[in-house]
């Protein structure tokens, strides 16, 4: 059995269903399937998080080589119809949860099931309201280890089409540009401080070739973009409604978005580059998460060219300077006020 309060909560309650096929949305763990293979024989999981998404297509191909028809990263992936039983894992924003429901409610069939299960400390009792506002009423639920599980039937009369997108002007370093974001996007629906801040404090740098690591609604790769369109910018993220927003933020300004992928730190990135800049994620849930962007400071230099530059902004309260310097012959501070600070790194 699995560590996690809601993965277990799950587990029982799908034992109990005995249900022939079911739809699982957002597993926080990779190995569901393994561990769900005998009561859930004929399973889809569509993942948001790349890392976890990544683990599990390679725990299957090694087992198989059904990887690319059980495991899908994204919400558009899926293609397959109705399923009679879902299974969402509730994420800490409202938002991305609003999102899911929508999703969920057009891939469960008319009185189908939805059990919703998370931890008490990211919001899940206060999913019921939400969930009977946007599927159907609540019929059940299992509590235990901190956690709640909620099973919902499928009303054909509740909720309805909605649209979650949104663009936004970004009014930065002297240029402005429009930036989409979806639900589970940092900072939907506006330009954080720190972004704005960390744009200003670039002073318009050159480069052949840039990466906006952790790229969230695009809007950095965008203004390096606009700020030199004849060189080449990636934009990378492990989440897949990231990779969304910054598809159309990069298309609503006139650029093809060739260059946008998913990874896992620096899995999937090619190449090297002038000039990688972030504003990277330190939560990760509910939890303060650092390693994520320790491991990228670590990893990053085998990406620059020699001479070339990491910049990023954070909290001032983090520890980062201590990592860059672990990592890199040369740190500066270009920016900094009482909330944030941008630094720069680099080696000779």
């Amino acid at each position: 059995m699995s560590g996690s309060g809601p993965v277990e909560l799950a587990t029982r309650a799908l034992e109990a269903a005995e249900a022939e096929r079911v739809l699982v949305a957002l597993p926080p763990e990779p190995g569901l399937q393994e561990l769900w293979s005998e009561s859930v024989p004929d399973a889809r999981y569509v993942h948001l998080d790349y890392a976890v998404f990544r683990k599990d297509r390679e725990l299957l191909r090694r087992a198989s080589d059904s990887a690319e028809e059980l495991v899908f990263f994204g919400t558009g992936a899926l293609k397959e119809g109705r399923f009679p039983l879902g299974v969402l894992f509730a994420p800490k924003e409202k938002a991305l949860t609003e999102y899911m429901l929508d999703w969920l409610r057009d891939r469960v069939e008319p009185s189908g099931h939805l059990l919703v299960a998370g931890e008490n400390r990211a919001g899940i009792r206060s999913v019921k309201a939400i969930l009977e506002e946007g599927f159907g009423p609540v019929v059940g639920h299992r509590s235990g280890r901190h956690s709640v599980l909620w099973d919902a039937e499928r009303s054909p009369g509740v909720g309805g089409s909605r649209s979650f997108r949104r663009e936004f002007a970004v009014d930065a370093a002297g240029m402005t540009f429009r930036v989409v974001s979806y639900p589970g996007v940092f900072s939907h629906g506006e330009l954080d401080p720190g972004t704005k801040f960390l744009l200003e404090a670039l002073d318009q740098p050159r480069f052949r070739r840039a990466l906006d690591w952790g790229c969230g609604s695009g809007a950095i790769g965008t203004y390096l973009q606009l700020l030199r369109p004849e060189s080449s910018v990636d934009l990378v993220d492990s989440n897949a409604m990231a990779l969304q927003s910054a598809e159309e933020t990069m298309g609503l300004n006139g650029f093809a978005p060739g260059r946008i992928a998913a990874t896992d730190g620096f899995s999937d990135v090619r190449g090297t580059f002038d000039l990688i800049v972030s504003n990277p994620p330190f939560h990760a849930g509910v939890r303060t998460q650092l390693s994520v962007t320790e491991r990228m400071i670590r990893e990053s230099g085998r990406f620059l060219v020699p001479g070339g530059r990491l910049v990023l902004v954070a909290n001032a309260f983090l520890p980062y300077p201590n990592v860059l310097r672990e990592t890199f012959s040369e740190v500066r501070v270009l920016a900094e006020n009482p909330s944030y600070r941008v630094l720069e790194a680099k080696n000779d």
